[in-house]
């Protein structure tokens, strides 16, 4: 048997990231490549990625726009947002931030996770996994500085892994690591307690990004809140305001070829979907982050440039299975066949509403898989009402808890209730405006019902078992399955692809069933820019190590 090996590809790789809120711990990988026992070659290195046109336009280029003598090498770039990172220390974060604008700018993780391929080391070297099964060597760049000066270090990178440990949010995802062993100035060895595939994408996810030593032993108290010079990314933080903006400048000293080609980027938080993109078209903001498909539709009428990743998430309506009328699954069968997701497609013009197919993939993701759906179906709804109330002498009555952020989505939420209504059951609406708060029901389960949104595009661990594992802190849902734990168990630690894909089924299989929560439409993050915005791929969100101004 062969064991993974993931080794480093040239220093000046182009790195390709996903900016995606995940309120639970992100995950899905786009292909099951990186379960295949091989080694990946280092390749030539990557030209920065231009960004996509609009639709029906032709190609726009920055010179084509802008006189060749006017085009800088550097400038500012302010991005308009619409949530921010509640703090900087990863370790205090509710979900994968690797690929969040803000973090992508001031992190590096260990490993790199772009869509739809393997997993190639960042900040490490290479990562390779023991005949056995049962042990992973961590080699790691050299080289490296943060942003303090001090070195990247095997000691620094034990450090940061205990930290996540210790962590209430990280501690079942670094569960099966066992010891973390320095075996050298820049060597690590982690065992693990059984064989667990995505290591690989763990270490390329929150878990992996590393923070200055001194930093955390200084200013570990600020490192939340407060510059600290702790990252090694492309760009140095200078000013951070919760709840309103991120500032960050260029690091002259960045350790990639691939240097950052701004002085600096603001991004500035802007929840409300219309203000946002009224700053955009006053020139106060040079890029427009947006989930909805109709701003994408607007921006490309107008003339912007729009950069459209894969399919990467996904909104859930959560519900707390703990609770009445949750607790019941009549309810929360009723909850999805309630829901007319064809109507509901056409009236936001978002054909992705009926691609989910009651899953946690979508169709078209390689860890989809076929199994019976819930049609719309109204009448059975409300039979499937009637009998709770009958038998329990409660009311089928709940709240959905939604967050704030302007725009068409609280359109959709207001829908949704109006379809359970219709059903019989009695739903109102809580709009929280502080994403902290909204976190806080979540974590501590009070709440009944809950629109969030998950992540999609890391290895399928990542996604299904934090969310419904039984002992998972973020298994936000409270949802308890022996059967389903053991599915979990079975996908994490197979080294098979076969295997992992048909434990994955299952995993499915059991999740329509017991419908723990339902999901609602696939979708991502889309970048809208004016037309000076250059670098931004279109494999990837925001990729902060290649956005530019003028010519890229």
């Amino acid at each position: 048997m062969r064991t993974h090996q993931w080794t480093s590809r040239p220093a000046g790789f182009v790195v390709v990231g996903l900016a995606c809120m995940t309120l639970a711990v992100a995950g899905g990988p786009t292909s099951n490549a990186a379960t295949k026992n091989a080694v990946t070659k280092p390749k030539a290195k990557a030209k920065p990625s231009k960004p996509t046109a609009p639709k029906n336009t032709a190609p726009t280029t920055a010179a084509s726009i802008l006189p060749a003598a006017t085009v800088a090498a550097r400038g500012k770039l302010t991005v308009g947002v619409w949530r921010l990172l509640a703090g900087l220390d990863p370790v205090t974060a509710s979900g994968d931030i690797t690929f969040d604008p803000t973090a992508s700018a001031l992190y590096d993780a260990l490993m790199d996770v772009p869509f739809g391929k393997s997993p190639t080391p960042m900040l490490a070297e290479s990562l390779n996994e023991s005949a056995d099964r049962r042990s992973w060597a961590l080699r790691l760049r050299s080289g490296v500085r943060f942003h303090d000066g001090t070195n990247l270090t095997a000691d620094a990178v034990k450090l940061n892994l205990e930290r996540f440990r210790k962590s209430r949010t990280f501690a079942q995802s670094m569960s099966l690591i066992k010891t973390i062993e320095v075996t050298g100035p820049l060597s690590l060895t982690l065992s693990v307690d059984k064989p667990y595939a995505s290591m690989p994408y763990l270490l390329g996810g929150t878990v992996g990004i590393m923070l200055s030593p001194k930093a955390i032993q200084e200013s570990a108290d600020k490192l939340n809140s407060a510059p600290t010079d702790a990252g090694t990314g492309p760009y140095k933080l200078k000013e951070f305001v919760p709840n309103d903006h991120a500032l960050v400048v260029r690091n002259p000293e960045y350790w990639g070829d691939q240097r950052p080609r701004l002085e600096q980027i603001r991004f500035n938080l802007i929840p409300d979907e219309g203000a946002r993109y009224t700053a955009l078209k006053s020139g106060d903001i040079n890029v427009d982050v947006t989930l909805l498909p109709g701003t994408v539709r607007l921006a490309r009428e107008d003339g912007f440039v729009v950069v459209d990743p894969p399919i990467a998430g996904s909104g859930q309506f959560l519900f707390n299975n703990s609770k009445p009328p949750f607790d019941d699954l009549r309810i929360r069968r009723a909850a999805a066949l309630a829901q007319d997701r064809r109507t509901i497609s056409t009236i936001f013009e978002d054909p992705n509403f009926e691609l989910q197919g009651f899953g946690l993939w979508p169709k078209g993701n390689p860890w989809f898989s076929p199994g019976d759906e819930l049609p719309f179906d109204r009448d059975e709804a409300r039979k499937l009402v009637s009998a709770y109330i009958k038998d329990t002498g409660k009311d089928a009555a709940f709240t959905l808890t939604v967050l704030n952020i302007g725009g068409p989505s609280l359109d959709v939420a207001r829908l949704r209730v109006r379809y359970w209504q219709d059903a019989g059951m009695d739903v109102k609406l809580q709009v929280v405006p502080d994403v902290n708060q909204f976190v806080v029901a979540l974590v501590t389960g009070q709440y009944q019902a809950a629109s969030t949104l998950i992540a999609l595009e890391k290895d399928p661990d990542a996604t299904a078992y934090p969310l419904l594992y039984s002992a998972s802190p973020s298994n936000f849902s409270r949802y308890q399955s022996a059967e389903m734990d053991a599915a979990l168990e079975a996908g994490r630690t197979a080294a098979d692809p076969a295997a992992r894909k048909a434990a994955y089924a299952d995993v499915q299989r059991i999740f329509r069933r017991d419908l723990p929560f339902i999901v609602g439409s696939p979708g991502t993050e889309h970048y809208v820019t004016d037309k000076k915005v250059c670098g931004l791929g279109t494999s990837g969100g925001f990729t902060a190590k290649t956005v530019g101004l003028g010519n890229c």
